[in-house]
């Protein structure tokens, strides 16, 4: 199968974000990115942009937080530009440059004679004659090369304090990669950094035996030093079809040429109509290039007169030098996509008014080339039915493209990214293709001074953090209340020694649904942050949405908060599913509101301590997994057996439109009786293991958002987390109640503006004036491609399909699910809940009807069971006699004092009990044993 480049037109952003790193990621290298080294179009601005975009993806995909610390390898005009789109978004950052800082991008430092314009190559795109960048950092302006690079490291050097403080050096020594497929600078790793990227550019021409492409040569002055000795015509070679190339040819055949002047000269002159041919002949690789350009450029004006606009004095009209030059590149390469439309164009001039020879030689050339008395000795290598040719030119310019640095200094990575570079190669015969060298980001959030750049992901650590989510329209007064609680829960030791955090990231609803990276930094915080409170003013419906999803993605400590009061009224109001949650009213009493949120984080850290496996603050976290110990309990159960519908229970609603519903479902499945919403189903389960059993494992399953109830977009937040096949959401919005209160109709009213947001972003259908037949068709397209898994065909609203459900499986604590807890662990934490191993405390049994004699040998024989599983595991599991023997045991060894607590413990439980004297001899005897290396006893 052929390669191609990616096509992102029909992409989503967060699958731009998710190809962009894919092309630039190194298979087998996590955390490796390449910027630019293989992208077919390598201006200063392209390799810009691609930073930008670069370090824009990785931001906005959740592949740095403020905790992260980014290596770039190289301070050309990529890297540079890399480092300071970090640091303006908040991340540490430490370049490695063999040069150091004071040679910034060192090959052009010196390039007096090439002139760079930032958008000519882009010609006939809008704005390829604008002579500014427009970049939010590190702007230039067209000029020559030494004067770009001075501009941009004036505005290296002006960016703001805060920011440069965030950029480190390294300046001893060149980074390569060794022979194990590490980094090494001077014989030291690089390690530490969670993501590296390497911006070591094209490297440099070499071995040529003529000068490369950024020296300054003698060109533009070989006519003066001719006339003066009088010599004849020198004769020229230049070999190469790229626009360095192309351009250097430009320069041998143009009097006085200027890149930028004589290159906006010919832009100006095309006719449109040319142009419309150029552009055309692009999009189609089979085109025969060759007799196009020659046909464009016989229509160009006979003479191009050159643009006057300026301060520099020009002449009037272009004027050819009419040399002697050869050009070495092939016929059908010489017009093909791979340099700019407007550099073959004017070459295409250049060709048919004879500036340059016809001859277009197609012959490899032997490098470097030699000099014999005073001329280059070219010689041509031959091929099967090709002789070797050698021929002398006076003057010979190699442009056959630099040597790769990323293959000369990192040959690992270089080999890893065979495909990668396959694909990138397949960019270049279509200009058009390379999308990566188009902003796709906004430049306010690269600006250093931006009020609102997009945030990094929340990373606590191993500190306890605390999450607040508001709602919209800036920070609520639980925002003050949840900080001063933590202020006072600063100085209370917590669990396991760690450290809470005293200040409380903020979600603002409004923002989160603004933008799928918003959304997506929201899921990744609510995955990572201990402590959540949620301000559920108005059991708001997108807040209620993150309270689904933040109950399935973490065992955390989450409480919700109202302003209003929460009397017997409000409480029998409230959806089923969410009376366990039991929110804190600040309006009950204002002045112990703060105490009395104190108490609740407090209790919440230590109850989650002593209850790992069952303590719950949200009721869907075990339920979703609950499932059953079957591999059958837990596959997906599809459309023809069930079509799950979450909707409101209200008693209009069921009446005019809920029967609707779900006839419309039966008959886009095809099956009767299988659309049921959760009180539908026959099973002794409570209602709330039914409803999350069917939430996972359904495949399709129908949100109706008509009344906007918390419940149905609490169960929408939950489905979004737990199943990568999205819900199809529906909405009746014209749809009106009739028997309802002013306040009731207030309510909605108020509901359904808060949900707008929610609309843009899922795009739910509207299936108002209850006419079947649009909708079972969504319902038909929609079950069809659940059964064919395709997830395109599934794409609605501004998300890619099961984005949410992705986001979070890479997101979660798992430590937190299944296997994360160590055996040992977890055979203590059941004996802990059986039976006291404190001697001070013998005898004592914690469990229910713990009075029962039976029951309580019972707890005794289990106990001891699962401690020596625990002690055994240990001593066989680390070895430690052998270590022991061997006197390659550490006394401090962390499995040794494990070995020696859980042995303490057992032997106070085997104390107390008959029968079991030798296993108590056998463990004290064992303890002794180790008691010679010291350590605690």
């Amino acid at each position: 199968m052929a390669i191609s480049f990616p096509d992102v037109s029909t992409l989503t952003a967060d699958q731009r974000w998710e190809t962009l790193l894919d092309l630039m990621s190194v298979p087998g290298y996590p955390g490796f990115y390449v910027l630019g080294c293989f992208a077919p179009r390598v201006t200063f601005l392209s390799q810009q942009i691609r930073a930008l975009n670069l370090v824009d993806a990785l931001c906005k995909a959740g592949k740095l937080s403020t905790k992260s610390r980014v290596a770039v390898v190289g301070a050309g005009v990529a890297g540079l530009t890399a480092a300071a789109g970090l640091a303006v978004r908040g991340v540490s950052v430490r370049i490695f440059e063999r040069f150091g800082k004071k040679r910034l991008m060192p090959l052009q430092e010196n390039s007096r004679q090439r002139v760079v314009h930032p958008h000519i190559y882009d010609w006939p795109a809008d704005g390829s004659l604008e002579e500014r960048t427009g970049l939010p950092l590190l702007d230039w302006e067209a000029n020559e090369a030494n004067e770009v690079i001075e501009e941009i490291e004036t505005a290296w050097n002006d960016l703001p304090k805060e920011v440069r403080d965030r950029i480190e050096w390294d300046e001893f020594g060149e980074v390569c990669e060794n022979e194990n497929g590490r980094l090494v600078r001077n014989g030291s790793f690089l390690e530490g950094f969670q993501v590296i990227i390497l911006a070591v550019g094209f490297g440099v021409e070499e071995d040529t035996g003529t000068d490369s492409y950024w020296t300054d040569d003698g060109i533009d002055s070989f006519e003066r030093d001719q006339e003066r000795r009088g010599q004849e015509k020198l004769t020229w070679l230049v070999s190469g079809a790229g626009d360095g190339a192309l351009t250097d040819v430009m320069r041998l055949c143009i009097r006085k040429f200027r890149q930028d002047d004589h290159l906006l000269s010919f832009a100006k002159s095309v006719p449109s109509n040319v142009t419309q041919r150029l552009v055309a002949a692009e999009t189609d690789p089979n085109s025969d290039f060759f007799t196009i350009y020659q046909n464009a450029a016989l229509e160009l004006p006979a003479t191009v007169y050159l643009d006057t606009n300026r301060e520099r004095e020009l002449p009037a009209q272009l004027e050819f030098r009419n040399l002697p030059v050869q050009l070495n590149c092939g016929p059908a390469e010489l017009f093909a996509p791979g340099s700019s439309i407007l550099n073959r164009l004017v070459i295409a001039y250049l060709y048919v008014r004879g500036a340059f020879s016809k001859e277009i030689l197609h012959r490899f050339v032997r490098v470097p080339v030699e000099r014999e008395d005073g001329r280059y000795k070219v010689i041509f290598e031959g091929e099967v039915q090709t002789p070797e040719l050698t021929t002398f030119y006076d003057r010979v310019v190699i442009r056959h493209g630099p040597k790769r640095a990323l293959e000369k200094r990192f040959p690992g990575i270089w080999k890893a990214c065979r495909t990668k570079k396959r694909i990138w190669d397949a960019a270049r015969s279509q200009q058009g293709l390379d999308w990566t060298r188009q902003p796709w980001y906004k430049n306010a959030e690269f600006r250093p001074k931006a009020l609102e750049l997009p945030p990094l992901r929340i990373d606590w650590g191993e500190e306890v953090g605390c999450l607040v989510v508001v709602p919209s329209g800036g920070a609520s007064l639980a925002t003050k209340y949840v900080d001063q609680a933590l202020s006072r829960l600063s100085t209370t030791k917590l669990p396991d020694g760690k450290r809470l955090v005293r200040n409380s990231a903020v979600l603002e609803i409004k923002e989160v649904f603004s933008s799928p990276d918003r959304y997506t930094h929201a899921l990744r915080a609510l995955c990572s942050s201990e402590i959540a409170v949620f301000h559920v003013e108005g059991y708001d419906c997108a807040t209620l949405l993150l309270l689904g999803v933040r109950s399935v993605v973490r065992r955390g400590v989450t409480v919700t908060v109202l302003s209003d009061p929460l009397g017997d009224e409000a409480w029998a109001k409230l959806p089923f599913n969410l009376r366990e949650i039991k929110p804190l009213s600040i309006a009950e009493n204002k002045q112990t509101f703060t105490a009395r949120l104190t108490e609740t984080i407090r209790t919440g850290i230590w109850k989650k301590k002593s209850l790992p496996r069952s303590y719950l603050d949200l009721p869907s976290y075990d339920a979703v997994r609950s499932l059953g110990p079957e591999l059958q309990d837990h596959e997906p159960i599809v459309p023809t057996k069930l079509a799950l519908i979450l909707c409101s229970f209200g008693e209009q609603y069921l009446d005019e439109l809920g029967e609707f519903v779900r006839s419309v479902v039966d008959t886009a499945c095809g099956v009767d009786n299988v659309a049921k919403r959760i009180v539908d189903s026959d099973s002794p389960q409570l209602v709330s293991q039914r409803l999350h059993e069917a939430i996972r494992r359904s495949q399709l399953c129908v949100v109706d958002w008509t009344e906007w109830k918390s419940n149905v977009f609490f169960e929408f937040g939950i489905r979004l987390a737990v199943n990568e096949v999205d819900p199809l959401c529906i909405l009746s919005s014209s749809w009106e109640p009739q028997k309802t209160s002013d306040q009731e109709r207030i309510s909605l009213e108020t509901r359904r503006c808060h949900g707008k947001a929610l609309e843009d972003f899922f795009r739910p259908i509207d299936y108002s004036g209850i006419v079947s037949g649009p909708l079972e068709e969504e319902i038909r397209q929609h079950t069809a491609s659940i059964q064919k898994g395709d997830r395109r065909s599934r794409q609605r609203g501004i998300l890619s399909p099961g984005l949410t459900y992705r986001v979070v499986q890479e997101a979660i604590d798992i430590r937190q699910e299944p296997g994360g807890t160590p055996v040992t662990r977890l055979l203590v934490d059941l004996v802990n809940g059986m039976t006291s191993t404190d001697p001070i405390q013998q005898n004592v049994f914690p469990a229910l009807y713990a009075d029962n004699l039976e029951l309580q040998n019972q707890l005794q024989v289990s106990s001891v069971e699962y401690l020596l599983a625990a002690w055994y595991y240990l001593l066989e599991r680390g070895k430690l006699r052998e270590r022991r023997e061997s006197g390659s045991l550490d006394p401090q060894d962390p499995t040794l004092e494990e070995l020696r607590k859980i042995g303490n413990g057992l032997s106070n439980v085997l104390l107390q009990m008959r029968g079991w004297d030798h296993v108590l001899s056998e463990i004290t005897d064992e303890l002794n044993s180790f008691d010679g290396l010291g350590g605690t006893a």
